[in-house]
């Protein structure tokens, strides 16, 4: 949604009335700055003046939707085609909450009918389109350069279209006609700052920080056209931080937090800011409490403490602080789903905080209920199952983890890894005939790793235990031309086929075998106690023939 709102901020893109032009511009400069709550009581006020307004409800719908509320933003969108039928900017806006649902048909028809009303004239209408494809959670990037195009060739004087063409260009990875359009842009207004934040952001893309060209500069240079334009200040913060340069970012935090306001919503976008992008962890914490303080309503806080101290635990050497960091977590996620109403979006990563956090703290109930709330959501997200299985494997709940791995075997292509750990389950419930099936599978599709067949070995060894059948034989046979190749790394499944060997041989009075057999454990570990003492007890047998 970050990238959205520096995609749809239109300063120059409106097609107002002259009576209320003035006053949606100043609206407009507050919604760049993200401060939500004055541009939300200028449009409020606007409407207020003439309920008819329907650009002033787009817009207010617009500080909904920027600020993540896609339920608000729904309502005042719906008002403004209430307030004119033919409001092409309400249609597109309604268009644009279709798509974000992948309602990819219906979107596309409220967007044929706002260029219809427009009689296919208006550069806003297809400007407005065009952005809506590039910043979709369902995004699609040739109908935003196709619309941009349109928007930038129906009016080649508005650098806002240049810039959103080109971030249509950096989205299909044409990094080249990215930079050609952000230039353009800077042509058509030398002094506007997005022009430069755009080309730093594409140079960061790129890994230049330093030099005059470089993601630093160009970025204090976005900031120098206008020491007031938000965005530069949050973005260069974010890169400090990347770099670990601390010492420059209070400064630039508290300027930060000046432009964009001092009331709760301002504080609460500051507290998201610190957890998801500046990783400042402590100091989110910090100003989550704060906020929470001053309105306890805000139970939005309570996702950004869960991320917090569940990302401060796996920072922490010290194991019961850890630990005690997880339950913290665990609780502020636990109040975030209490409080959280039932119209607000709630995110996969929200349940999968939850129930990582309640994994560390030791509640596997939670964690499990929690990782299946993240399939019931989205049932494509495997490596759900993953983290399951492992989880009850960690936890040495064999019979549940398999059960979870052969879920995601029957759901998905498996890997040689899932039949892995199916077997290593199904071994340590003594399954050894379902744990030696998986490790057939394992062979198959890593049949050069030789510990697959060491696997099988051991399973087989189980099944017969006095190696009377010599079921395990084959396989230590052939895994240890396999682990040969590699001595160092292989040498505890080596030093295991060997000894099985020396004993399968010694077993059925094949001594010469087991003697050299034996001997090769020997080679590879001089302190081998089984292997000195059989070749003790071989030479004491040779020595009384």
């Amino acid at each position: 949604m970050i990238k959205q709102f520096f995609s749809l901020l239109l300063v120059l893109c409106l097609s107002a009335s002259p009576l209320f032009a003035q006053t949606i511009a100043e609206g407009k400069v507050q919604l760049e700055n993200e401060n939500f709550s004055s541009a939300r009581k200028i449009f409020e006020d606007l409407i207020a003046k003439d309920a008819s307004n329907a650009e002033a409800y787009y817009y207010l719908a617009e500080s909904y939707y920027l600020d993540e509320k896609p339920t608000e933003a729904k309502k005042y969108y719906e008002k403004g085609v209430a307030a004119n039928s033919k409001s092409a900017l309400n249609l597109i806006g309604l268009g644009k909450l279709l798509l974000d649902d992948n309602k990819t048909a219906e979107a596309k028809k409220n967007f044929d009918q706002a260029i219809k009303v427009s009689k296919s004239k208006d550069a806003n209408i297809f400007y407005q389109i065009g952005s809506s494809y590039l910043n979709s959670k369902n995004a699609n990037y040739d109908a935003a350069v196709e619309n941009l195009t349109k928007a930038r060739d129906l009016n080649t004087k508005n650098p806002e279209y240049f810039l959103t063409l080109g971030d249509a260009y950096l989205a299909k990875a044409d990094g080249g006609n990215a930079m050609n359009n952000y230039d353009f842009a800077i042509d058509k207004d030398p002094n506007n700052p997005r022009g430069y934040m755009k080309k730093a952001k594409l140079a960061k893309g790129a890994k230049i920080i330093e030099g005059p060209e470089g993601a630093v500069a160009t970025f204090e240079k976005a900031i120098a056209k206008d020491p007031n334009y938000a965005p530069a200040y949050k973005d260069l913060i974010e890169l400090y931080y990347a770099q670990k340069q601390y010492n420059k970012v209070t400064d630039l935090l508290k300027k930060y937090t000046t432009l964009v306001g001092t009331d709760i919503e301002a504080r609460m976008r500051y507290v998201r800011f610190l957890t998801f992008q500046a990783k400042d962890y402590d100091t989110a914490i910090t100003e989550a409490d704060k906020v929470l303080k001053d309105d306890a309503s805000q139970y939005t806080m309570y996702r950004w403490l869960g991320w917090s101290y569940y990302e401060k635990g796996l920072l922490t050497t010290d194991e019961a602080a850890a630990k005690d960091l997880f339950k913290k977590a665990q609780d502020a996620m636990k109040t975030f789903f209490e409080k959280v109403p039932p119209t607000d979006k709630i995110f996969k990563s929200d349940y999968e905080y939850y129930a990582r956090a309640a994994e560390k703290a030791g509640d596997m109930t939670t964690a499990m209920a929690q990782y299946r709330k993240v399939l019931e959501q989205d049932s494509t997200q495997v490596y759900i199952y993953d983290l399951i299985a492992k989880s009850y494997f960690d936890n040495k709940d064999y019979a549940n983890a398999a059960k979870a791995y052969e879920e995601k075997v029957a759901k998905t292509k498996p890997t040689s890894q899932d039949y892995y750990y199916i077997g290593r389950c199904y071994y340590s419930l003594k399954d050894y005939k379902k744990a030696d099936n998986a490790f057939v599978k394992v062979v198959e599709l890593n049949p050069t790793w030789p510990s697959g067949l060491t696997w099988r070995g051991r399973c087989n060894e189980q099944l017969d235990p006095d190696s009377k059948l010599g079921l395990a034989l084959p396989f230590y046979q052939q895994m240890i031309p396999v682990a040969a190749a590699d001595p160092s790394k292989y040498k505890k499944d080596l030093i295991e086929g060997y000894l099985y060997l020396g004993y399968y041989y010694y077993s059925k009075e094949d001594y010469s075998s087991a003697k050299y057999n034996y001997g090769k454990v020997v080679e590879l570990d001089p302190s081998n106690k089984t292997a000195n003492d059989a070749l003790s007890a071989l030479s004491s047998a040779e020595g009384q023939k």
